[in-house]
């Protein structure tokens, strides 16, 4: 995703994000429920803060309706509520601090270790 895409998918899920305010705003107090009002509101804050950080975002939909989770780079599982995650496929969760944290030291970090190992085994395969 280059950055003018980025930046296009940032200006979409700002409106989302209005949209969803307008959306609560106007629910008579019957009808309204807080803690659904914050997991939207979170959900896109959190899309668009690993967006920022220049990541490939996918969201995941649970049961095909809603997104609890975002796959990083297609192998990192991100939920949208809680500072964890982990690899796809495997079960163990780790925490982190914030989002800059956590792409800094996992996701970047990961990118550069699998382009050394293909370079080391080029290297090997040379010889």
């Amino acid at each position: 995703m280059d950055t003018q895409e980025r930046n296009k998918k940032i200006n979409e899920l700002k409106e989302e994000y209005k949209e969803v305010e307008e959306f609560w705003k106007d629910k008579d107090s019957n009808d309204f429920n807080p803690f659904a009002e914050e997991k939207d509101k979170h959900r896109i804050e959190r899309h668009i803060e690993l967006l920022k950080q220049g990541v490939e975002v996918e969201p995941v939909l649970n049961n095909g309706t809603n997104v609890h989770y975002f796959l990083v780079n297609g192998k990192f599982i991100v939920p949208t509520q809680k500072n964890k995650w982990r690899i796809k496929g495997k079960g163990k969760w780790y925490w982190f601090k914030n989002i800059s944290d956590f792409v800094e030291k996992y996701v970047k970090k990961n990118n550069y270790r699998q382009s050394r190992n293909k370079h080391a085994i080029l290297k090997r395969n040379k010889k």
